[in-house]
C-alpha cells in the first residue's frame, strides 16, 4: 500500500528493500551520540552497528512495520504494543551478543533502561527512523511519521518513542504532537533520552485512550505473580529509537 504525503509516496518496506534501509539506519546511527555511547571504539563502531542495524530492520519487518518513501531514503520502524510478545524478549536475549560481542553490555543496559519505563496503555511505539543524509530537508521523516499517525488516529491509539533530540519541546516530534515526559538518563554517559507521547487525534464527542494516560507516563511493570519469561523487556527498547530509535532522532530532521 502506497500513501502520497505532500509529493512524497510512503509506502510498506519489503525484504527486498532491507540492504538498503539497514545501511541507512547504521549511518544515522554512526552520526548519533547514543552510537558513541553503545560502540566507543570508533574504529569497531561502523560494522558493529551494521550488525545490529540489519537485525533491527528484519525484526521490524517480522514483528512490526517498516515504512521507507518510494526511493528507500527514509525509514521508520514502529511496533505494535497492545499486549506483552514473550517470544520477542527471547529472540532480542539470544541474538545481540552474536551481533554485538563485547557491547552486549551497553545494548542491553539501554534496553533494560528504557523498557522500564515504558507505558502501560496501548499504543504504537516508533523504535527507529532515519533519514539518509543526502535527503535530510526534504521533510521525509514528517510525512513518515504523518503517516502512520493517520492510522493511529482511525483507531484512537497514542505513540511513544524516545528521541536524544535536545529541541525536544519545539523539534519535529513536537511539531507532530509528540510531549516530552521525564528521560531516561544512561549511566555514565549524561545522555539523556526524551520519551515523548503523542495522543491520538480524536473526532469531535470521541474518547480517546489519552484520557486514561496521567501527566507523568506510567513505567510498564511486570503484574505481581507473572513469570518473567511471558512479560519480557519489549523491543521498543531497541535503540535509534530515532529511538525515536534515539539515534534515528537527530538524522530525521
Amino acid at each position: 500500500m502506497q500513501l502520497v504525503q505532500c509529493g512524497v509516496s510512503v509506502r510498506r518496506a519489503t525484504i527486498g528493500d532491507s540492504d538498503r534501509l539497514a545501511a541507512l539506519l547504521a549511518e544515522a546511527l554512526m552520526d548519533a551520540s547514543v552510537g558513541a555511547w553503545l560502540v566507543p571504539d570508533k574504529a569497531e563502531r561502523r560494522p558493529v552497528l551494521e550488525r545490529y542495524c540489519r537485525f533491527a530492520v528484519e525484526h521490524g519487518l517480522e514483528y512490526g512495520s517498516v515504512d521507507t518513501t518510494d526511493d528507500v531514503a527514509a525509514v521508520a520502524i514502529w511496533y505494535p504494543r497492545i499486549k506483552p510478545m514473550p517470544q520477542l524478549s527471547r529472540l532480542l536475549n539470544s541474538d545481540l551478543r552474536r551481533l554485538v560481542g563485547a557491547y552486549v553490555e551497553r545494548f542491553e543496559l539501554l534496553h533494560v533502561s528504557t523498557a522500564s519505563v515504558h507505558p502501560f496503555v496501548p499504543h504504537h511505539c516508533l523504535a527507529h527512523l532515519a533519514v539518509g543524509s543526502r535527503h535530510r530537508g526534504r521533510g521525509l521523516g514528517s510525512r513518515l511519521l504523518m503517516s502512520h499517525q493517520r492510522v493511529l488516529d482511525e483507531v484512537g491509539l497514542p505513540a511513544y518513542t524516545e528521541s536524544t533530540i535536545e529541541r525536544h519541546r519545539t523539534g519535529l516530534y513536537a511539531r507532530l504532537g509528540y510531549t516530552p515526559r521525564c528521560p531516561v538518563l544512561l549511566p555514565l554517559a549524561g545522555l539523556a533520552l526524551w520519551r515523548m507521547w503523542r495522543q491520538p487525534a480524536t473526532r469531535a464527542g470521541a474518547t480517546g485512550l489519552d484520557a486514561l494516560l496521567p501527566r507523568r507516563v506510567r513505567a510498564h511493570r511486570r503484574p505481581v505473580g507473572t513469570d518473567s519469561a511471558a512479560w519480557p523487556v519489549m523491543p521498543a527498547a531497541l535503540p535509534l529509537a530515532g529511538w525515536r530509535t534515539p539515534a534515528s532522532a537527530v538524522a530525521a530532521r
